[in-house]
């Protein structure tokens, strides 16, 4: 697979990133990575295969201590039509979390048979209720979630990096990573507030006036995003800074990690090594065992005729 370089812009200091299954959407608040703003991430994931023998499916699952996907209690209203692990644990905090504040956030599955008022932040702020008590764990006591059978995980592993700013809001090179932030930048802000700002700087004098609009004057030839390129400079530098993050994800090996489950004894397992065992300490076979026992009743019989 090809690295990707993703742009993330972040709005409240930092942003969550999960490496998931695409059946795992709903759990992606859950085992995150963090990154926050001016950081160049090189994330790694290693997908690990868990999958059963026919011998491990026919074991009950009381024995197994696991289940597949199509063993989903149906006489559960639950949210899913097939069993995962971690859609269990959201089950369970969905149920406890509705029970405590009455409702379920727009962006949240609701249960089939409900019907359910949106949690809201006004009072009593319900949302923020529903929130705590979806993330505690109080919310999986009394969950009985047994472990998936066979599942796909991804495991991962972070680098991080500062983001080289000088090199991405150099005037004189490439001006792409530039143009990136800039573009979205005079989308949301207009470079009148920075020239009425050297204009009011200035206004203490008629002198100041002259200088600040002989600025204009000479900086027009040079302007880019209607700003001086100095100007631009620190405003690239800081977006990067504060808003944005690169993110480059690889597969850490070709090779996919399979892990099988299967019988761990057998009964001719069990056989061989009761007769393995019996030869070890005692210096005969099985065989030898029965003969003896033979034997033995052999001669119960032969001494129960002579007396009578």
């Amino acid at each position: 697979m090809r690295n990707h370089i993703l742009a993330y812009r972040k709005r409240k200091g930092s942003a969550k990133v999960s490496i998931k299954s695409w059946l795992s959407y709903f759990d992606v608040r859950m085992n995150h990575v963090e990154v926050r703003g001016g950081q160049d991430m090189l994330l790694k994931v290693q997908p690990v295969h868990h999958y059963a023998t026919d011998a491990f499916r026919a074991l009950y699952p009381e024995k197994r201590h696991c289940l597949f996907a199509e063993e989903l209690d149906t006489d559960m209203d639950g949210l899913f039509n097939k069993y995962d692990e971690r859609a269990c644990h959201f089950d369970c905090r969905m149920r406890y979390a509705v029970g405590k504040s009455g409702c379920v956030p727009w962006d949240y599955p609701a249960f089939e048979n409900d019907a359910l008022p949106i949690c809201t932040s006004l009072p009593p702020n319900r949302l923020s209720a529903f929130e705590r008590a979806m993330n505690s764990n109080e919310s999986l006591q009394g969950c009985r979630c047994l472990p998936d059978c066979q599942q796909v995980l991804f495991k991962t592993q972070e680098t991080v990096f500062p983001l080289d700013l000088d090199e991405l809001c150099d005037p004189h090179g490439d001006w792409a990573a530039i143009d990136l932030v800039m573009s979205d930048w005079r989308r949301r802000h207009s470079p009148v507030a920075y020239w009425a700002d050297r204009l009011s700087e200035a206004s203490q004098s008629a002198s100041g006036k002259r200088a600040a609009f002989g600025d204009i004057h000479a900086f027009y030839a040079n302007l880019s995003y209607g700003l001086p390129t100095e100007q631009v400079v620190d405003v690239c530098k800081s977006i990067y800074a504060n808003d944005m993050v690169r993110l480059r994800v690889q597969i850490a090996d070709s090779n996919v990690l399979q892990i099988k489950k299967d019988v761990r004894v057998r009964f001719s397992d069990q056989l061989g090594m009761i007769g393995g065992t019996l030869g070890l300490f005692t210096g005969m076979s099985i065989i030898s065992l029965v003969e003896i026992l033979f034997w033995g009743y052999k001669v119960c019989i032969f001494f129960e005729t002579l007396r009578r």
